[in-house]
């Protein structure tokens, strides 16, 4: 679940236990574009630090402004903040009142 605040934060949680929550940020592009960045804290299943993993979003608001697309890239990085793999994925979002 990520919280997108009206001052340009973000904060996303999961039930992954083996993750921390993010933190981030957003601005907004042009017209229904936003562009989205966080990182997260990855653990092992003994809780030691296995590295973080950074998020960029490009994100296309709906009209109505209560859903969004978005593409987004990964950036996965050891515990010494060498980068160690990259990813991509695509989601889709509804607002939560």
């Amino acid at each position: 679940m990520i919280m997108y605040s009206d001052r340009g934060g973000l904060t996303s949680v999961s039930a992954n236990s083996r993750q921390s929550a993010s933190v981030g940020s957003w601005h907004h592009v042009r017209e229904r574009n936003y562009t989205a960045v966080d990182r997260i804290f990855l653990f092992n299943a003994d809780g030691s630090f296995r590295g973080s993993e950074a998020i960029t979003r490009d994100i296309e608001l709906s009209r109505d402004g209560d859903e969004y697309t978005a593409t987004a890239t990964s950036e996965a990085f050891d515990p010494t903040d060498h980068l160690i793999g990259t990813g991509c994925s695509t989601s889709t979002a509804t607002r939560l009142e």
